[in-house]
């Protein structure tokens, strides 16, 4: 699931999954659980800097930056190491939800300086749940290192773009982005946690990291929640026991403290699942 800082979580939970031996075939990811996902992938998850969390604040303190700074700096960080080994035959496939702006007048604000005016609007629409922007705009898309239509294809040459381009949430990055040529905003506009898209992919098993302690909403719009089944799937979930806020970590504020408690807050709720699943 997405989460801007909170994603720590997800980094705990794939944590212990990895440490406990327990991988999956394919990981489907969004906005900030896309590089946990990805070192999930490749097996690597005891590497995953945690700076890419904790320099969070420092980043944002200095003149000019934003959330943009935040995911740019930390996914630059670890770039040669996904680069090596994500197009590896021994990683798992790796799909990130972004969403394609496929209307001329709707990309031009996104990726321009009208962007966090339009964000903040979004912000508003999806407390009460308007998705009419989205419908007129928007269009899902989930890239993947395993996908047969080269334009949808995670590759070495637009890996960084893909990762960057699921994070963007308009209100708080203000730097924009185009995958092979074309715009594209944060996935969770158009997908939250891609359980469903994993399933059409046909996986019948799925595990849901949420980053909430509530079954989140399809989407940022949506009032239909993430079911348990669908099509032939079981989804199971992974999630806090409370506002990960609680702990010191909101979605673009976060103290050190809050951030290796959330992180451990992960492991556990990944170790508690483990002794439940069969």
């Amino acid at each position: 699931m997405s989460g801007s800082l909170k994603g720590v979580f997800v980094q705990g939970v794939l944590s212990l999954f990895e440490k406990e031996g327990f991988r999956a075939d394919a990981y489907g990811s969004c906005s900030s659980s896309t590089l946990p996902a990805s070192y999930a992938a490749i097996g690597k998850m005891e590497q995953f800097p945690m700076s890419y969390w904790l320099n969070a604040q420092t980043i944002l303190d200095r003149e000019g930056t934003s959330m943009s700074n935040v995911f740019l700096e930390g996914n630059a960080e670890s770039m040669p190491l996904i680069k090596d080994l994500l197009f590896d035959q021994e990683a798992a496939r790796l799909m990130v939800a972004c969403s394609f702006v496929y209307n001329s007048c709707g990309a031009e604000i996104t990726q321009g300086s009208g962007a966090r005016m339009l964000g903040r609007q979004l912000l508003l629409d999806g407390a009460k749940k308007n998705g009419s922007w989205r419908d007129e705009n928007l269009e899902f898309h989930f890239f993947d290192t395993c996908s047969s239509n080269p334009d949808l294809r995670i590759s070495l040459e637009n890996v960084e773009d893909v990762f960057y381009a699921s994070t963007r949430m308009m209100h708080a990055w203000h730097i924009p982005v185009h995958i092979n040529g074309k715009p594209y905003i944060d996935g969770s506009y158009t997908s939250l946690c891609p359980a469903l898209p994993m399933a059409q992919l046909g996986y019948k098993k799925i595990i849901a990291v949420l980053t909430e302690p509530e079954i989140p909403g399809l989407d940022y719009f949506a009032n239909e929640k993430i079911p348990d089944e669908y099509l032939e799937a079981k989804i199971n979930f992974v999630r806090p026991a409370m506002n990960l806020k609680e702990l010191g970590v909101d979605f673009t504020v976060a103290t050190k403290e809050g951030i290796i408690q959330a992180f451990e807050h992960g492991v556990a709720q990944g170790r508690t699942f483990l002794e439940s699943w069969s």
